[in-house]
């Protein structure tokens, strides 16, 4: 750094008189000028000075420059240092890399000299490697084989039981596994391995045969136990009857056993049902109602019915679906029940004293029973026939009846009243085929059955009935008779109009009340013609010729015209006191009213053939002496 220079000896003057500009003061002022703050390199150059020139002085400020060359000098001495250093280091790792290069080469050497003895092992050890896969893949597949179509010691084991042991899951288990390598070692006698396809299934079958056969011993001996009244058939027991399917003679042998378990069981059941009850006294014994005929055979039936429903339910976990063979397997079990059944009922039948209309509804209940059974029973079993053979005992046991009570009747003919009403053993006789029509409706048996069942029944009591009444009335006079029969038969038509498929009866009833009725007409119009004076004249156009004029017929002239006219407005006037006495004993008012009303019209029908002949000129009368009511007012009149 320069001297410093003293103030007085700062500037001088040249020769123009300016004073000239000093260079130390132009470079100070241009440093002056500076801004230090934005040179980076100026501010570390001043950062770096400040670590050594902390004071100062005028001696530092002289020995600045000596002390920046002797710092930079050091600088330079520790950098050529630290380079030394690192040129040994540089030189140490030479060295390695050279070792480690004769170390790499000599490696390659020996590598390459590997490699060419090697190439043999390597070509031994792929083709070892290869037989390896070809060994495993062999393996596999002879494990695989062994699975297919061998038993395991286990499998042994279980499907060579002694005939005593008890069968479990595992057995199916097995047996299925044995049937299907039964079944695949077809496809081997469809290969080149056919010899041991053949030992395969010969084995196998050996199996199956020997597994049958304790499967058979089994489910007999479990067929055996199922002799409750409400069994409960095990799962595997389902089972076993399944896969005896596949051999028909054992499941034959074994549904036989239990046919006779449940048969042996059905009827001992059913003779505690009728004698003992339940176990606690519920229910109660059934022939502890013996007495009521309806129910005690009721109850007979009921139960029965009950009980082949449990029997049926029971075969269709064996059977599943063989409606075949579930009917013949229910046949033979119910078969045990026949006799007892049969002893009873017909004991009940025979002896039963509660009349004609228990007898029907004995009847009804039976063949109710009959018609239901056969849709899970074989048609020709013996319990379907035992109950046919009921049914058919009961209705001729109850036409029987009918035939004894309607020939009881017709031995004991009454009298009619003395009002023509039904006499009591027809009103008795009616009452009888009403309370049976009745029942009739409250039976469950087809509609088809019923009609032939009622019109059989309706002959049988109304035509001994209408016999009944034809010889009770064969003493009574042609009107009398008419009104008693007309009674009679009016009762019997009203009695079976209230009951469905009567339309035949009620026809044939009906044409013989209007015969009847229309005797009663007839002699109802008679009586009217003769009380009312229009019978003379009325007989006298009937008989006249035409040769002759009516005036001239005798009893005809006309003083007796007019008289008989006379009398006819009389009766006009109070035409009912006219009425036959027996019309007013008819029962139906709508009878009554017929006879009136149909004698009344032969009257005015009458009166209008009267009218017209008066009034005919070829007759000569006086036909305004008569003073005659147009046939329109006497119709009215009557009506």
């Amino acid at each position: 750094m320069a001297a410093e220079v003293p103030p007085d000896q700062a500037t001088d003057h040249d020769s123009t008189g300016h004073v000239p500009v000093n260079p130390l003061t132009r470079k100070l002022n241009k440093i002056l000028a500076t801004k230090v703050e934005n040179d980076p390199s100026t501010l570390e150059a001043l950062k770096g000075l400040s670590e050594f020139f902390t004071e100062n002085t005028l001696q530092r400020r002289r020995n600045l420059r000596s002390n920046i060359e002797g710092k930079s000098l050091q600088i330079n001495e520790e950098f050529c240092k630290a380079v030394g250093t690192v040129k040994k280091e540089l030189d140490g790792v030479n060295a390695e890399v050279t070792a480690i290069q004769q170390l790499y080469e000599e490696m390659k050497g020996q590598l390459k000299s590997a490699q060419t003895h090697m190439a043999a092992l390597l070509n031994q050890t792929a083709r070892l490697k290869a037989e390896m896969r070809t060994l495993d893949m062999k393996k596999s597949m002879a494990s695989k084989f062994v699975q297919r179509f061998q038993l395991s010691s286990d499998e042994v084991k279980i499907i060579r039981g002694s005939r005593n042991k008890e069968i479990d899951g595992s057995f199916f288990d097995v047996l299925t596994h044995v049937r299907q390598i039964h079944t695949d070692c077809k496809l081997l006698l469809r290969s080149s391995q056919q010899r041991a396809g053949m030992e395969i299934m010969e084995s196998m079958g050996l199996h199956l045969e020997g597994a049958y056969e304790q499967l058979y011993h089994w489910t007999q001996s479990k067929c055996r136990l199922l002799t409750g009244e409400f069994p409960e058939m095990p799962s595997l027991v389902q089972h076993a009857i399944k896969e005896l399917r596949e051999r028909p003679i054992l499941l034959k042998y074994c549904l036989d056993e239990l046919i006779i378990a449940r048969r042996s069981a059905l009827v001992r059941c059913f003779i505690d049902a009728l004698t003992r009850g339940g176990a606690s006294g519920t229910p109660q014994p059934i022939e502890l109602h013996s007495h009521d005929t309806l129910r005690y055979v009721g109850d007979i039936f009921g139960w029965l019915h009950q009980a082949m429903a449990t029997e049926k339910d029971l075969l269709f976990l064996l059977y599943d679906i063989d409606k075949a063979a579930i009917s013949s397997s229910l046949s033979a079990i119910t078969d045990g029940v026949c006799r007892p059944l049969r002893v009873r009922v017909e004991q009940v039948i025979v002896t039963q004293s509660g009349g004609i209309v228990i007898s029907y509804k004995l009847a009804n209940l039976l063949r109710f029973y009959s018609g239901l059974m056969p849709s899970f029973l074989d048609p020709m079993s013996s319990i379907l026939t035992t109950c046919n053979e009921l049914e058919q005992l009961s209705v001729k046991v109850f036409y029987a009846c009918i035939h004894n009570y309607t020939t009881r009747l017709l031995e004991r003919i009454e009298e009619p009243p003395q009002d023509f009403s039904a006499t009591d053993s027809l009103t008795e006789s009616l009452a009888l085929l009403k309370e049976i029509l009745a029942s009739r409706d409250a039976s469950l048996i087809p509609v088809d059955v019923q009609q032939d069942d009622l019109n059989t029944i309706v002959s049988s009591i109304l035509d001994p009935l209408q016999h009944y009444c034809s010889e009770s009335a064969a003493g009574l006079h042609a009107t009398d008779m008419a009104v008693y029969l007309a009674n009679c038969l009016y009762l019997m038509h009203s009695t079976i109009s209230l009951y469905e498929f009567t339309d035949q009866h009620l026809e044939g009833l009906q044409g013989q009340l209007s015969a009847h009725i229309d005797t009663l007409v007839h002699k109802q119009a008679t009586s009217f013609l003769v009380n009312s004076g229009l019978g003379p004249i009325h007989d006298a156009l009937h008989t006249k010729s035409s040769s002759i004029k009516l005036c001239e017929m005798e009893g005809m002239d006309p003083g007796t015209v007019k008289a008989s006219i006379v009398l006819f407005r009389k009766f006009l006037s109070d035409p009912y006191r006219y009425l036959m006495p027996q019309i007013q004993l008819l029962l139906s008012a709508r009878l009554r009213e017929d006879v009136q009303r149909k004698a009344k019209g032969i009257i005015v029908l009458a009166y209008e053939d009267i009218y017209k002949a008066l009034h005919d000129p070829a007759n000569s009368y006086d036909v305004e002496s008569f003073k005659l009511q147009p046939p329109e007012q006497v119709k009215a009149l009557l009506a």
